[in-house]
């Protein structure tokens, strides 16, 4: 069997991200990470963001379209991460 004939049988669907609940996600898992109890225990900051990504997972299974929220969650998560690892290099370079 050939390819193409493959092909045609099992089209690939192209999901379109929007771009809003994209951005809305990310600015609420900054926003989850911001809040003061966590500022103050600052390594575990990503778990606010997290707790937000779950949320959305939870949410995307009513409505798809809270799966952008939750990937812009997730991301804002691995800001934090990274940005936490950079600091500690930084503070343990003094």
């Amino acid at each position: 069997m050939s390819f193409e004939h493959e092909s045609l049988l099992d089209p690939l669907t192209e999901r379109k991200v929007d771009p809003r609940y994209l951005l809305g996600g990310y600015l609420l898992g900054l926003f989850a990470m911001s809040l003061a109890p966590l500022m103050f225990y600052w390594l575990f900051a990503p778990v606010g963001a997290l707790f937000v990504a779950a949320v959305a997972v939870l949410a995307a299974t009513v409505r798809p379209r809270f799966d952008d929220a939750a990937c812009g969650a997730f991301f804002a998560a691995v800001f934090g991460a990274v940005a936490i690892l950079v600091l500690s290099f930084v503070v343990a370079q003094r």
